[in-house]
This record gives structure tokens, sequence and C-alpha cells, in this order.
């Protein structure tokens, strides 16, 4: 990649180690929110080329937001992309967190330590500017580079962008499968009560949130976004019809 820098910010007080203070690759295993997040740092895949990092997620989302479908869907020929290089200090270790959590939010592939790759849209532009921004007062060190890819290499980020989104999308999955098992037990126990609805609704409320936020940093359209927003709409559909049956019977009740 290549091209030059978009934005310099070189710290007032930043760390005098060079390898120390970068920050490792994430492991696949945590995801962003609203899953939980894993306090514990992860580790980088040394020697790579291209770090792969799949990802590893109250108030019901709007549907009209769940359906707009994915981030973009540019070509590799339509493809630019913003690289963001940082060294954030050893101490505090929160500092590095916070850095690895900002751009997993935001869909950052990581693909060494501390080098993160964006598609460079307007939207995306902004939020990683004003990351790199806050780097900087962390009395960090940051660079954000705006850059082209060798065809090959275009062809290589955007499928693991994809397989990035669809590690999400799995977990998603299994929490809908789980909503699902849950809403069947309860039905063949009979536990049609308020307080069953309420819990089962707040999952549901924070599966759509995840959901929300995972379409939104989907810059590629992962294989497994459309099967997402079917399971979803069963998980809706089937809560419907428990709450549905609840009412019946405690209208019959009295």
């Amino acid at each position: 990649m290549s091209d030059g820098v978009l934005g310099r910010q070189p710290p007032e007080h930043g760390p005098s180690e060079p390898e120390s203070g970068l920050y490792c690759q994430p492991d696949p295993g945590p995801r962003v929110e609203p899953g939980p997040e894993s306090e514990r740092e992860p580790e980088a895949e040394p020697n790579s080329e291209f770090g792969r990092q799949p990802r590893a997620g109250s108030e019901r989302a709007r549907e009209p937001e769940l359906e707009r479908g994915v981030a973009g869907s540019e070509t590799m020929e339509e493809t630019k992309w913003l690289v963001l290089v940082y060294r954030a200090p050893v101490e505090p270790s929160t500092a590095r967190v916070r850095v690895w959590r900002k751009v997993r939010e935001l869909g950052g592939l990581y693909i060494q330590q501390a080098v993160s790759v964006f598609p460079a849209r307007p939207d995306t532009e902004r939020a990683v500017l004003r990351l790199s921004k806050e780097i900087h007062e962390l009395g960090a060190e940051s660079f954000l580079f705006r850059a082209e890819a060798e065809p090959q290499e275009a062809v290589e980020l955007i499928e693991r962008f994809r397989a990035q989104s669809d590690q999400e999308y799995s977990e998603i999955l299994e929490q809908c499968r789980g909503l699902l098992e849950e809403l069947a037990a309860e039905t063949e126990k009979g536990k049609f009560t308020f307080a069953e609805i309420e819990e089962n609704e707040g999952d549901l409320a924070y599966i759509e949130r995840w959901v929300e936020k995972a379409i939104a940093r989907d810059f590629f359209k992962g294989a497994l976004h459309d099967e997402v927003l079917r399971k979803v709409e069963e998980c809706r559909a089937r809560m419907e019809e428990f709450e549905s049956e609840v009412f019946r019977r405690h209208s019959h009740e009295h």
C-alpha cells in the first residue's frame, strides 16, 4: 500500500521504546460492544504479512436500521484504504485496550501489530481521524495514511473483512439459537408469564442492537449477512407468538 500521510500527529511525550509500546494484534475471541469484551490483551501473530483477525459484540433496535443493508458494497477496483499506525504507551494498559476496542468497534482490520486498515469512506474517515486524535491525546504516536492496494492484496483484504464480519455474525446466530431454544423450552413447560416476556424481550433487544452495530461495520457484506437478518426476524416472530399466548392465557384467567 502507498500514497502518503493523511494525518500526522506526533506525541508531545511519546514513549522512547520502539517495540515495547506496540499494542499486540487481537485474538479472534473477544468481540466489541454490545457483546461481552475481554480485558486481556490479545497476542499478535508474529511474522505474518497480514494479521488474520476474524472478529470476535434494553431498547429494541429500529427495524429500518436493521434492514438498511451493509455499510457499503464497493468492488475491489473502487476501494481505497485508510491505514492507522500507532504506538500506545506501555502504561497504563487501559489506554492500549481502549484504542484496540475502538478500532474493532469501527470495523478496522488489524494486519500487523498496531496497524489497522479501514475502507476509505467519508463516515469511516471522520471516525478514524477522531480516533487518531484521541490516540495523540493519550500521549501516544499516531499516523493515518490514505493508501491503495495492489489488486491481489485488495482481494485478500476484502476477504479478510468478510471473514471478520462472518465471525461476528456466527456469534449472533448462536445467540439467536439460544433465544429460540429458550422460548421453545418455556412453551413446552407452559411458563407463559410476563416475567418471561420481559426476560426474553431483553435478550432480543440485545441481539438486535448487536446486529445493527455488526451491519454498520460489515463493509463488504459477509456471507452470513442475510442469514442473520432472517434469523433475527424468526426470533421476532417467535417472540410475538409467545407474547400473544401469554396475554391470551392471562385474559382468560380474568
